[in-house]
């Protein structure tokens, strides 16, 4: 017997690893460079603009971070031109960064890795909005829908965990007093 799938597209193992990954170097990119907005401007920074603040080793930790996305991008099949303009950023952005005081500020401005994420996603002709997760359209839980299951589910799993407990300590309970019934006199009585 053989099953056939109609829908191809859900089952190319090879784009879903490429998905998998380009949606990893994001999450990379976006911890490194904009994971923090500062309020009131347009500005944010990343754990590589706070890992620049410190002196000597924060901005080279930061870069070898960063080669993760270089390397990503290599097993992904990126030319190698891409991933020299890759390393250029990289460099440009350690170098830099690693003056006192003007490199913090430096930091703020420059994003190598969302430049690098750029190149990655251009040599592939994808958007942000490809990687995004889509659900299918009769699947949507509305706005609230999580907070809806949360309230609704998770009390029923609470109770019913509580109240296996509880009958699984009263069975506990009832065999071990079965086995060992005492006696007046505090000696073990058996029973036949």
């Amino acid at each position: 017997m053989t099953y056939e799938r109609t829908d191809s597209h859900y089952t190319d193992f090879r784009n879903m690893d490429r998905l998998v990954r380009l949606r990893r170097m994001r999450g990379l990119a976006r911890l490194m460079d904009t994971a923090l907005r500062i309020p009131g401007t347009r500005f944010s920074l990343g754990a590589d603009s706070v890992m620049g603040l410190i002196p000597g080793i924060g901005d080279f930790a930061g870069a070898a971070i960063s080669l993760y996305i270089v390397n990503e991008a290599r097993r992904l099949g990126v030319p190698n031109d891409k991933l020299v303009k890759m390393l250029v950023n990289i460099g440009f952005d350690a170098a830099a960064g690693s003056v006192p005081l003007v490199g913090d500020l430096f930091d703020v401005y420059f994003k190598s890795n969302r430049r690098n994420l750029e190149l990655v996603l251009d040599h592939f002709g994808l958007d942000h909005s490809d990687l995004d997760r889509k659900r299918p359209k009769g699947k949507r839980a509305g706005p609230f829908g999580w907070y809806a299951q949360l309230i609704s589910v998770t009390p029923i799993k609470f109770f019913e965990g509580r109240l296996n407990l509880i009958d699984g300590n009263r069975l506990r309970c009832s065999r071990h007093m079965a086995e060992r019934r005492l006696g007046a006199d505090g000696v073990e009585v058996r029973s036949p």
